[in-house]
């Protein structure tokens, strides 16, 4: 998949169409189809299919079948940034202690100074990013830009 890179740190597009899907499942109330959040967002049916599958696979949406069908989110109160990205691109919030260098010494100290803090600070950070604080409202400002 894509990577981008611009503004922002390297997320692949699992990630960015997964958290989008999240977001507007986030606003609706009933089940709403894979079709019509595809349509929505401007994104192949096809690749939100995966995404999808990735969500159910870790609770994180629910589906139902049939013509009133579709998907919804569970839990919302509960739901984090972090679970999200854990659901749909694990390796983004792996971590692995540095182990290619030939010097064991530095191999640690680079683990135990940059590393390992930094991994830390990032998973308290994304587990501290609640969606339903984040979410657009519709009387926000921003909402209609």
């Amino acid at each position: 998949s894509m990577d981008v890179i611009g503004g922002r740190m390297i997320f692949n597009t699992k990630v960015r169409y997964g958290l989008a899907v999240v977001f507007t499942l986030a606003n609706k109330t009933a089940y709403v189809s894979i079709q019509s959040i595809a349509s929505e967002l401007g994104l192949s049916k096809t690749y939100l299919e995966q995404v999808f599958t990735l969500l159910k696979n870790n609770q994180i949406v629910e589906s139902i079948k049939g013509p009133q069908g579709g998907y919804r989110l569970l839990n919302l109160n509960d739901l984090d940034v972090y679970t999200v990205f854990k659901a749909l691109d694990p390796d983004l919030i792996a971590y692995e202690e540095e182990s290619a260098l030939l010097t064991p010494h530095l191999n640690t100290h680079l683990s135990e100074t940059i590393y390992r803090p930094l991994h830390e600070t990032m998973i308290v950070q994304l587990k501290q990013l609640k969606i339903k604080d984040l979410l657009l409202k519709q009387d926000d400002p921003m909402y209609f830009i």
